[in-house]
């Protein structure tokens, strides 16, 4: 039964996105902690289901600096994956998230367009406060217009750094996760990753169930007209059709809203085949 439970529990989620980890790798972060910052973003990446043919991962370290470590495309497998986050150098110098968000708006415009998109904030502590750094909402606008949503991690025990200092990045509050060591993190990594999962795919499972049920409506609707012609009588088969026509326009218009919300203008691989925009 013991075997089950854990099986279970480190068992990826059933959840295909493009993830991008930002790891604070400034001085205040010492070489044992940074080890166990990449042993957890390792975790999240495996219950956040990295792999071949599912989420893709790349990594992003910052300190006075920002640099990729790990691209999308650098590995085939996780273990490709692992090994080249366990290899990555730190920044060392002053914490700028600006830098690592710039970065990250790089990597999203390479990325799969019609999966949600999550970018993951590990930090210590707030942006530095020196000449040169650049606002954040500048690379928080962008990150809006790539679809992706940023998740923050803040590990610290100062009393210089507070939630406050955070909030503003992140569309709730409890996008945030915050503990006083990456020790006391690790316990969390699974509930995280279902948050990530979860909210990050929000509007991507509406555009896709929105599109699943055109689809499946399209087919049917034809038939639905054929049976009314033949078993119903007028007027009651003029009615009825006229209900069957502004269902499918309802329908239309759900995905309409949605497809414009994503932005997607590609093409949607789904079930092994590619649809485009439907029209009436």
């Amino acid at each position: 039964m013991k075997k089950f439970l854990f099986s279970d529990v480190s068992k990826p989620l059933e959840f295909v996105g493009e993830v991008v980890f930002l790891l604070d790798s400034s001085s205040v972060v010492t070489p044992n902690n940074y080890n166990l910052l990449k042993n957890i973003v390792k975790k999240l990446a495996k219950h956040l289901n990295v792999g071949p043919r599912q989420s893709r991962a790349a990594v992003v370290v910052f300190g006075s600096n920002a640099a990729t470590t790990v691209n999308f495309d650098d590995y085939k497998k996780f273990s490709g994956f692992a090994q080249a986050l366990d290899v990555s150098p730190a920044a060392d110098g002053t914490r700028k998230i600006d830098k690592a968000l710039e970065i990250a708006n790089q990597l999203l415009r390479s990325a799969r367009t019609d999966l949600p998109r999550a970018v993951v904030l590990f930090t210590t502590g707030r942006q530095a406060q020196e000449n040169g750094v650049k606002p954040l909402s500048i690379a928080l606008r962008e990150l809006e217009s790539n679809k992706a949503k940023l998740f923050v991690l803040l590990v610290h025990n100062s009393p210089n750094t507070n939630i406050r200092d955070f909030t503003s990045l992140v569309e709730r509050r409890r996008d945030i996760v915050t503990e006083t060591s990456f020790e006391k993190l690790k316990p969390k990594i699974r509930s995280v990753a279902k948050m990530i999962a979860s909210r990050s795919s929000k509007y991507s499972n509406l555009f896709m169930h929105s599109l699943n049920s055109i689809l499946l409506f399209s087919g049917m609707r034809e038939g639905l007209i054929y049976f009314v012609h033949s078993f119903c009588f007028y007027p009651a088969n003029t009615v009825l059709i006229k209900m069957i026509d502004e269902a499918y326009k309802t329908a239309i218009s759900i995905y309409e809203t949605t497809y414009h919300a994503i932005g997607s203008r590609k093409k949607i691989k789904m079930h092994g085949m590619h649809v485009r925009h439907p029209t009436l």
